[in-house]
């Protein structure tokens, strides 16, 4: 049997759509089994209050100055995760700048962590109080302490490096801080 050139065609045609539908139903297969275990298991749950913070090293951003987080032991601290590709963070800026200032005179050290460059920053925050505040981290310190990638995001830790409260900027545990921090004027 001999087939003419028609058919033949057809019948190349045919498998390179077959090869084609299978191709894409197996990457659609694989997005699903992927986007399935990242539901499931593969984010590790937040730090909790009461969680003893492990040191870690910073750079920071305006002058690459190495520190760590028991570096100032006498101060409390502020963790603020912000990225440039947030826009609820851009919003919250004004507030996270006079919260910097007054922090400062109540004994507690507000740091912005990122693990973006300093050129995209300085293009996102644009002032130079901010920029001061910014520190750049490792992804490995960045996912212990952040480990959802949440922003506008805040850990509260005490002088002793305990976690006190965790949260987004805004809610309840932060507005009772800016108006602790108010009052200290």
């Amino acid at each position: 049997m001999i087939l003419d050139d028609s058919t033949l065609i057809f019948i190349l045609v045919f498998l390179i759509l077959s090869v084609a539908l299978n191709l894409w139903l197996t990457f659609r297969l694989v997005r699903a089994f992927r986007f399935l275990g990242i539901q499931t298991n593969a984010t590790p749950p937040k730090l909790i209050a009461g969680t003893q913070i492990s040191d870690f090293p910073l750079d920071r951003m305006m002058d690459k100055k190495k520190i760590t987080l028991y570096e100032d032991h006498e101060y409390a601290k502020v963790l603020v995760f912000i990225t440039s590709k947030c826009n609820k963070c851009k919003s919250k800026l004004p507030e996270l700048r006079t919260s910097i200032e007054k922090a400062k005179d109540a004994g507690v050290f507000i740091w912005i962590l990122s693990l973006e460059t300093k050129k995209r920053m300085k293009n996102f925050l644009k002032d130079d109080i901010l920029l001061d505040a910014t520190m750049h981290t490792s992804q490995v310190t960045y996912d212990y302490l952040n480990p959802q990638g949440a922003s506008p995001y805040y850990l509260f830790i005490d002088a002793e490096n305990t976690l006190q409260a965790e949260g987004f900027i805004g809610d309840e545990n932060w507005t009772s801080f800016i108006e602790q921090i108010k009052q200290e004027e």
